[in-house]
């Protein structure tokens, strides 16, 4: 998106505004494309991923780490459509309070957890989600009602992104039954799960990947 940004501030000066949103759609369904299947490997791997950097004795670590992809996902929507597309909007203040209100419902989640002896460093990763959630439906809502931009959080492209990475779960599962090693398991887990990936979306038709794997099949050919 940000390689995109100098496009969309040239669009946005010249009163194209049509043609900002048509580029800022595309990027955002290939930014989706690759970002929700990793966020859903990280939490689905996320034990092997601290036993591989951290060692054994910080798999505690595994429930945050999990946590932190869902974390990720969620503030995706704030960086599409907040650093992404309201800064080049002009809409500079509103985003700055947009952010300040997060911070706010991040502060006094914590705080009534802190009162009611809640506190630990899962759910404080939780507090998080829920305030990436507050500022991310903020977006939106300016996107839609000022800016008059009909963004569709839960698009096709993001639905059938979303449908493909929850097949990972049981091929997860099932590795992690058959192999016992941690390196075996995040292998074996990515070579079944990208093509896996790969396939639905080429049934589905789905045009950002299409596109995307039209552009790979050029520079092999060039090679």
């Amino acid at each position: 998106a940000r390689y995109c940004a100098a496009a969309w501030t040239n669009l946005w000066a010249k009163g194209k505004t049509q043609e900002g949103r048509q580029l800022h759609q595309q990027v955002t369904n290939t930014f989706y494309m690759l970002f929700i299947p990793v966020c859903m490997g990280l939490v689905l791997l996320s034990k092997e991923v601290v036993a591989l950097y951290g060692g054994e004795q910080y798999l505690d670590c595994t429930v945050a780490l999990a946590l932190y992809g869902i974390v990720q996902l969620i503030s995706s929507v704030h960086y599409i459509l907040g650093e992404s597309f309201l800064y080049i909007a002009g809409k500079e203040s509103a985003l700055l309070k947009i952010n300040i209100a997060g911070a706010v419902v991040n502060g006094v989640l914590n705080m009534i957890l802190v009162a009611c002896g809640w506190f630990t460093p899962h759910t404080a990763i939780v507090t998080v989600i829920i305030a990436y959630g507050a500022v991310g439906y903020l977006d939106w809502h300016l996107v839609n009602k000022q800016l008059g931009y009909r963004y569709p959080l839960f698009n096709r492209h993001v639905l059938v992104y979303l449908g493909a990475a929850l097949t990972f779960i049981p091929v997860v599962l099932a590795v992690k039954r058959v192999f016992a090693h941690v390196v075996p398991v995040c292998i074996v887990s990515v070579a079944l799960c990208v093509p896996v990936y790969g396939l639905i979306l080429f049934v589905s038709k789905d045009s950002a990947f299409l596109e995307y794997a039209d552009k790979i099949r050029k520079v092999m050919k060039k090679r």
